[in-house]
């Protein structure tokens, strides 16, 4: 998410508090992770006051950078419906933490999503 963010802004990481990040994702959301991605691939973090949730519980995120504008990429319902069916999730529904779900399971959601699926399927970008 935040590559594209980045590629559709033409900026690179963010190291000094040049953009602010905007999390669509909600509390406990089972999708919080991209969240580590996008702050770590375009530098705006909570830490440097640089990224906030809103708890809109959509997985979406927003990078804005004085200047360029705003671009919000965000995953298609298709593909959350998908990913949904993964035995991984299965797993996580129960109340298993990540860490303790069976790394062949984790091996093999990944495998088959990644496979079938490319980026362009996957997200969704907006620009203002």
């Amino acid at each position: 998410m935040g590559q594209i963010a980045m590629r559709e802004l033409s900026v690179k990481h963010i190291g000094d508090h040049g953009a602010f990040g905007l999390s669509k994702m909600g509390v406990g959301h089972p999708q919080t992770f991209l969240i580590d991605g996008f702050m770590t691939v375009t530098g705006c973090t909570y830490g440097k006051l640089m990224m906030e949730r809103l708890n809109y519980g959509k997985v979406a995120c927003i990078l804005f950078v004085p200047g360029k504008g705003a671009v919000q990429v965000y995953l298609k319902s298709e593909f959350q419906d998908e990913l949904g069916k993964q035995e991984l999730f299965a797993y996580r529904k129960k109340g298993i933490k990540p860490s303790q779900v069976p790394p062949d399971i984790v091996k093999k959601s990944g495998r088959s999503r990644a496979g079938n699926t490319g980026i362009r399927h996957v997200l969704r970008l907006e620009t203002s």
